[in-house]
């Protein structure tokens, strides 16, 4: 599955197979809901930790009941931070 970018959005969009036509979404913001600072910052910029230890308990779970999990961010800065969240959603 590729990313994509348009302006300032990245994203990549999952297939999604539906026999009805309706999809069943679970979504996600990710700062401060399902990532933290590490350091104590308000916003993880530097260095970040999963905000629960069951997160990717919970979201494994949601797309084996067959959810599409969305994960959206506001999150500007240098382009490494982007690609490091890639990385780590992708594990």
């Amino acid at each position: 599955m590729a990313w994509h970018k348009h302006e300032d959005c990245t994203y990549r969009i999952p297939s999604v197979n539906s026999t009805d036509g309706h999809v069943k979404l679970a979504a996600f913001d990710l700062d401060s809901t399902l990532i933290v600072s590490d350091r104590g910052e308000p916003y993880a910029t530097k260095g970040w930790i999963l905000a629960y230890a069951n997160t990717v308990e919970v979201l494994r779970e949601f797309h084996t009941q067959g959810f599409t999990v969305v994960i959206f961010s506001n999150r500007s800065g240098p382009p490494y931070m982007l690609t490091a969240a890639q990385r780590r959603i992708e594990e």
